[in-house]
């Protein structure tokens, strides 16, 4: 990480036709205003998004009606800054989408959700013989339209009946995964406790954006620090804490939460909340990286 973050900036990608690959982008000095919710859990990640006076032609094409589930549509959420470059903070699908007014701002209103409308239908209703567990769930992963594999960690254990599934996809891909797979970014993944994503590790200091004091909450840590678009769901980072130097160590990123105002005409702020799993401290054991 960098020690100087300056000039937010942005690009929203919103798919103005279901299926067409035709997108409106919507970009600085257009002010926006979003909280972005990602984590390692079965839970969908969510995003509630308000773009202030957007042009009647785009609040128009926008528009997406709560009840209309058929036809998903995609957005796309790139931040970040002038000195580090953007990153994708969301990738989902609408939800609801509307306009209303605020004092004296027409808002745009966008709810969307990651992987949820498409793992709602995905249905699974075939046998599998002499399958290893791995290649079970790697073929009803691929079969969810709209997803694609992230990583998947399981045992390569050989069922030695064969195995009948019916059902939901994803809610048989929770179970034969003891609830451990989850979707960010549009892909599919399944980790455990110890299982983190390959990367770099990067150093979060009171120098380049830490905020106040590490939160100790059983066996997870809550840290505050300024906007960090570049931060994944499943990475380990590194704390470093003047305040608080008993923190100080590597943890998983089991959750994040971006909340952010971002606007040329107004002075506007913009954080990022880890939710981090103390694993090797608490625990004693290695990082296994996937």
């Amino acid at each position: 990480m960098v020690q100087y973050k300056l000039n937010k900036k942005y690009r929203l990608l919103v798919e103005s036709a279901i299926g067409s690959g035709e997108f409106i982008e919507i970009t600085n000095p257009i002010t926006i205003k979003f909280t972005i919710s990602r984590q390692t859990y079965s839970s969908a990640n969510s995003m509630n998004l308000s773009i202030y006076n957007l042009g009647e032609r785009n609040q128009k094409v926008i528009f997406h009606d709560t009840y209309d589930t058929e036809h998903i549509r995609l957005v796309v959420l790139e931040a970040g800054y002038d000195t580090t470059g953007m990153s994708t903070v969301f990738i989902g699908s609408m939800v609801s989408a509307y306009t209303t007014k605020q004092g004296s701002n027409i808002v745009t209103k966008i709810y969307a959700l990651d992987g949820a409308l498409q793992t709602q239908t995905a249905m699974t209703s075939q046998t599998f013989l002499n399958y290893k567990l791995k290649d079970l769930i790697g073929i009803m992963a691929k079969s969810i339209p709209g997803l694609d594999i992230g990583k998947i960690n399981v045992s390569d254990e050989k069922f030695s009946k064969s195995v009948v599934l019916w059902g939901n996809t994803y809610d048989l891909i929770q179970k034969y995964t003891d609830g451990r797979a989850f979707i960010d970014l549009q892909k599919i993944y399944v980790m455990g406790d110890y299982d983190v994503l390959e990367g770099n590790v990067p150093l979060i200091t009171s120098n380049n954006g830490l905020l106040g004091v590490p939160e100790r909450r059983n066996a997870s840590l809550s840290v505050n620090l300024i906007f960090e678009p570049r931060i994944i769901v499943g990475q380990v980072v590194e704390i470093q804490s003047s305040i608080a130097p008993q923190f100080d160590g590597q943890y998983k990123v089991t959750g994040l939460t971006h909340q952010a105002t971002i606007s040329d005409s107004s002075m506007s702020t913009a954080t990022t909340t880890l939710d981090l799993w103390i694993g090797e401290q608490t625990h004693g054991g290695q990082w296994n990286v996937i």
